[in-house]
């Protein structure tokens, strides 16, 4: 199946999705074919990237982001929410071959997409409106996402259990809390709560939208083990500023009012 563009893109752009055609077509892929798609694959192909605020991960920092997921010694079960292609699924898997990966993704073209790249992995397409699917997915260890960012309007209906503001992102961790036990998020710079990418030294920098997550929340966003984001390649389509973040989800904040949940829960604890 050929994807339809949805942006004016250069001569090269295209003739690398050419080629990621062409390899998505092949019945079986190597790792090889694997890496090159996740490297060079661009969201703006599939959808309006700034109206759906859909940037994936480099492949590099992915790898980062993973360190914080990761634990070797465990067979972790990990939710890569808002997965698009399965970016974060792929380093997490790459680096735990015990853990047990599922990908919730609203969008069936890149679901299609990342099910023949990582067919490992559980995936699920929905959005985060979604309650009742999302729920039945049970309890993780470990939730990590690079969720949209700021005021986007695909996500503008999205109800999330406490925040009651209008950030994307927020949203994505306050619904991520009822599902897992920890997060790791690619967040904005800006609503971290700190700055550690791109600055001589750490700083903690609250802003107003952070302070009201905090508020209504209780989620404590914390900082990564050190790594700076600017040390890795850019966002294909846009030059935000992220920081990899980390927090631990209080246990009432589950969903414990269901049966199947409770009963995963206490087998996690």
């Amino acid at each position: 199946k050929k994807v339809i563009i949805m942006a004016r893109l250069s001569k090269n752009v295209l003739k690398l999705q050419q080629k990621i055609n062409d390899i998505l077509e092949q019945d079986i892929l190597s790792r090889q074919d694997k890496l090159f798609v996740y490297e060079h694959f661009n969201e703006a192909v599939l959808v309006e990237v700034n109206r759906c605020a859909a940037f994936f991960t480099p492949l590099d920092l992915a790898w980062e982001v993973a360190l914080e997921v990761v634990d070797h010694e465990t067979p972790q079960r990990v939710l890569d929410l808002c997965a698009g292609i399965g970016m974060l699924a792929f380093s997490t898997l790459s680096r735990n071959s015990m853990a047990e990966i599922v990908c919730v993704e609203q969008n069936p073209e890149f679901v299609r997409i990342g099910r023949k790249l990582l067919p490992e992995a559980k995936w699920i397409c929905c959005s985060l409106e979604d309650t009742e699917t999302l729920k039945s997915l049970g309890i993780f260890d470990v939730v990590v996402s690079n969720p949209p960012y700021g005021v986007v309007p695909s996500m503008k209906d999205v109800k999330s259990s406490r925040y009651t503001g209008e950030l994307a992102h927020f949203k994505a961790i306050d619904i991520a809390s009822n599902l897992g036990n920890y997060g790791v998020f690619l967040i904005p710079q800006s609503d971290a709560g700190f700055k550690l990418s791109g600055v001589q030294c750490y700083e903690r920098c609250i802003s107003s939208a952070h302070q009201k997550f905090f508020d209504e929340t209780g989620i404590e966003i914390t900082p990564s083990c050190g790594i700076d984001t600017t040390a890795y390649t850019p966002f294909k389509n846009t030059k935000i500023v992220t920081e990899i973040t980390t927090m631990q989800f209080p246990v009432d904040h589950c969903f414990k009012d269901d049966p199947l949940v409770e009963e995963q829960l206490t087998l996690s604890l």
